[in-house]
């Protein structure tokens, strides 16, 4: 009895494991999924992707990379422009004059931070790079660019400090 007990057990976690649906790493050409399929930001990393075909092979490099890049900053901007706004409402503010460049400065380090993670050059010469960069780098550029703000004023300082904190940055 304990042997027909094990034995249904046993092919039932295999029947489960096989129907268990594995993402594909690749593409049915062979390339990495990730050309195709920009992975999802997460709570650790913001991820670029960008392709290019040039005649020069280092150019194809560049222009890839700088492309993930700019689709990565795109990311960053656009929470950055979203945090200080939903900053602005809970605090019943208008835009505040010391945040008007605070998306493009954040935006330019993250650029500069960004890191190549993985290459992929297509059979037809596409060169595809996946690009990352760490949240917390972010963060340390949201604190680079507060302590510039700070500096103009004692309102500047303290609105700049409730910013920081209402986003759990201190």
């Amino acid at each position: 009895m304990k042997k027909i007990t094990f034995i249904m057990v046993l092919l039932l976690t295999i029947i489960l494991v096989s129907c268990v649906s594995v993402k594909p790493k690749y593409n049915a050409d062979g390339s990495p999924i990730w050309t195709t399929n920009t992975p999802v930001s997460d709570d650790d990393y913001y991820y670029g992707v960008g392709s290019a075909n040039l005649k020069l092979k280092q150019a194809s490099s560049l222009r890839a990379e700088a492309l993930a890049k700019q689709n990565i900053t795109t990311q960053v901007s656009k929470d950055v422009v979203n945090s200080i706004e939903e900053y602005n409402s809970k605090n019943n503010l208008k835009d505040s004059m010391y945040f008007k460049n605070f998306s493009s400065e954040v935006s330019s380090f993250s650029i500069n931070s960004a890191k190549v993670k993985e290459t992929y050059i297509a059979k037809d010469g596409t060169t595809f790079i996946l690009c990352e960069l760490e949240k917390k780098t972010v963060k340390e550029a949201y604190k680079e660019e507060a302590k510039k703000i700070e500096k103009l004023s004692d309102t500047a300082k303290e609105e700049v400090n409730c910013l920081l904190d209402s986003l759990g940055i201190v």
